[in-house]
């Protein structure tokens, strides 16, 4: 006899693979007590992506049908161990949160033991790929692309601010793609510029170093990615935290506007935290005032994320979420540290793999080895 899992069921919405071979389930077996509540509820598919401290992985769970990405700590942890405090942390800031449209879903977690400690788990929504693998394909993004990236991060940022949170980590590795059915892409849920992909919502993920707003007490710069903190977080000064997330918004637009990755030290990263940007000449005046106000050296020359969301560079664009409160167009003076040089970053780099159908048929783009696809078809 064997410990045998429980059936993996077949979704009337989500479909998929099915395993109600119930003659092997009515076969002799022992009781499922022994099974770890992964093993029990869900069915695993593969690996997602990994770090240094956790492991994401791509999982059906049994009963509802649905895809789940389900975070696991990298090795087991003990719960006076760094990597287990920060899991519980990242749990509690989403538990915290009210489900947002640009903000990775939670759903649960627990921990099961293992050598001598516990793996810890989440339970999140999956999304299709990070902004951070799309870039190292070395695609140039349009600009309409790029205003998407702002509208929808600044929102979810937005969000997180009301709610007393700071995210800390903003960074094109945790900014996610999530393709739309098409009848909620048509609605205007999603980006709508991209050629090849028109129903594309974008979602800030990973809050493994979220924390409280009013936080006081000195945080270490390698918990988060330096290549993104401004430098007033570098000095330990944490009275602007809000701002900070805003600075890591426009170093990201800056990473995927020139398709170089940013410096993490040397004099191109202290000019960067003293406005001192390369030039965008394929972007508009506008999109490049906009980054250079949110990196401006002085956090409170920066905009809020509910200030970007009324700025007349975004005007334009679809409606923020229902909760989204109004605030007067962005009006900035820029401090007299905040100066432009003209230093260039490299933006070489290969082209993304895209494929498209006869007229009628259907469109896609891949990203590494996953392909996000529509049909053109109509219906």
């Amino acid at each position: 006899m064997r410990v045998q899992s429980p059936l993996c069921y077949r979704s009337m919405f989500a479909g998929g693979d099915s395993e109600e071979d119930f003659a092997a389930w009515k076969a002799p077996r022992l009781p499922p007590q022994g099974l770890t509540r992964y093993r029990q509820d869900f069915k695993e598919i593969g690996l997602l992506g990994q770090g240094n401290f956790s492991k994401v992985f791509r999982a059906r769970h049994r009963f509802d049908g649905r895809e789940y990405a389900v975070k696991r700590t990298q090795r087991a942890a003990v719960p006076d161990g760094s990597s287990f405090a920060q899991f519980i942390q990242e749990a509690q800031v989403l538990a915290h949160l009210p489900p947002h449209p640009h903000i990775v879903q939670y759903f649960s977690c627990w921990s099961e033991p293992h050598q001598g400690g516990e793996h810890l788990y989440l339970q999140l929504e999956k999304c299709d790929v990070s902004l951070g693998i799309h870039a190292s394909l070395g695609e140039q993004l349009k600009e309409g692309d790029l205003l998407e990236v702002l509208r929808q991060v600044a929102s979810a940022l937005a969000h997180l601010h009301r709610h007393g949170v700071v995210h800390m980590d903003v960074k094109p590795d945790n900014i996610y793609l999530q393709d739309l059915p098409e009848e909620e892409a048509l609605a205007g849920g999603g980006a709508s510029t991209w050629e090849t992909c028109p129903g594309v919502r974008y979602k800030l993920g990973d809050f493994g170093q979220a924390t409280r707003l009013d936080l006081k007490t000195p945080m270490a710069v390698d918990e988060g990615d330096c290549r993104y903190l401004p430098l007033e977080v570098l000095r330990g000064e944490l009275g602007q935290l809000a701002k900070a997330d805003m600075f890591a918004l426009g170093a990201s637009l800056l990473e995927l506007a020139t398709r170089a990755e940013l410096p993490s030290g040397g004099h191109q990263y202290a000019d960067l935290r003293a406005g001192k940007l390369p030039l965008l000449p394929t972007f508009t005046q506008r999109f490049a005032n906009m980054i250079r106000t949110l990196m401006a050296p002085n956090p409170l020359d920066r905009p809020s994320a509910e200030k970007v969301l009324q700025s007349p560079l975004l005007a334009c664009r679809s409606a923020s979420p229902p909760g989204t409160q109004q605030q007067q167009p962005l009006v900035h003076q820029p401090s007299t540290a905040s100066t432009q040089s003209a230093s260039t970053m490299d933006t070489s780099g290969g082209g993304t793999a895209v494929a498209a159908g006869a007229a009628g048929g259907a469109v896609s783009r891949q990203f590494g080895g996953l392909v996000l696809q529509r049909s053109t078809a109509k219906r």
